[in-house]
């Protein structure tokens, strides 16, 4: 496992333990859980590892829940939605 991996795999780790990704856990900042779910999604796609995927969605929901209006979102959504097409197909869903 490369380094990238592994650093990612810990902070997958700490937002699952810590359940950073409940409303009202201040334990991680916006911009943190922006990061860590492009990081996330990204990671998920390349590796086939969808572990990553659903830690991602977790916060994704609560960027929703919490920032509806952020101008992030529409990022956030937009990898998100493709993430999953991507995982309908490798899985032949669709």
């Amino acid at each position: 496992m490369s380094q990238t991996a592994t650093e990612l795999e810990k902070s997958m780790r700490r937002v699952e333990i810590r359940k950073l990704w409940r409303r009202g856990n201040y334990d991680i900042s916006i911009p943190e859980i922006l990061s860590l779910s492009i990081k996330f999604m990204t990671h998920a796609m390349e590796s086939h590892d969808y572990r990553f995927l659903n830690t991602a969605l977790k916060l994704n929901d609560r960027l929703r829940e919490e920032y509806p209006k952020e101008n992030k979102l529409k990022e956030i959504e937009e990898l998100e939605h493709h993430c999953l097409e991507t995982l309908q197909k490798r899985l032949g869903i669709v």
